[in-house]
């Protein structure tokens, strides 16, 4: 099977299939959109500013990496559901998920929609009882 190429689909993960260090909800999933080096740089733009160096008479690159960390999760993470009593998909509401969601996220996003590359990995049941003679 071809490696996929990531699209601008959204495609929506449970909690419980992401790679957590931390217990996952097993209720909560998320609506992502794939994070691809297109977007990231743009998003990387959007935050970045050049000022004049005085000592080296040159212009720097100064990005505002908060502002950047936040745009990227705000851009990733595009709905949910059975998250907090309610909870409406906003950046103040995402920013409050925890750390290690976050990531798993942003990771997933990088990834993009494997369910189906999953899928196809596993063999069918009849196929290895076939093999092993049965």
């Amino acid at each position: 099977m071809a490696r996929p190429l990531l699209e601008s689909d959204t495609f929506i993960v449970r909690e419980a299939d992401l790679a957590l260090d931390i217990p996952p909800d097993p209720d909560a999933t998320y609506t992502l959109r794939p994070l691809t080096t297109l977007a990231a740089r743009d998003i990387g733009k959007k935050h970045t500013r050049h000022e004049f160096n005085r000592e080296t008479h040159r212009r720097e690159a100064i990005v505002d990496n908060a502002a950047l960390n936040d745009a990227i999760i705000d851009y990733v993470i595009v709905d949910w559901t059975g998250v907090g009593p309610d909870a409406p998909c906003t950046l103040d509401n995402k920013l409050k998920l925890p750390v290690a969601l976050q990531k798993a996220l942003l990771d997933q996003a990088q990834i993009g929609d494997s369910s189906e590359v999953r899928a196809a990995s596993f063999r069918q049941s009849a196929r290895v009882v076939s093999v092993l003679g049965g």
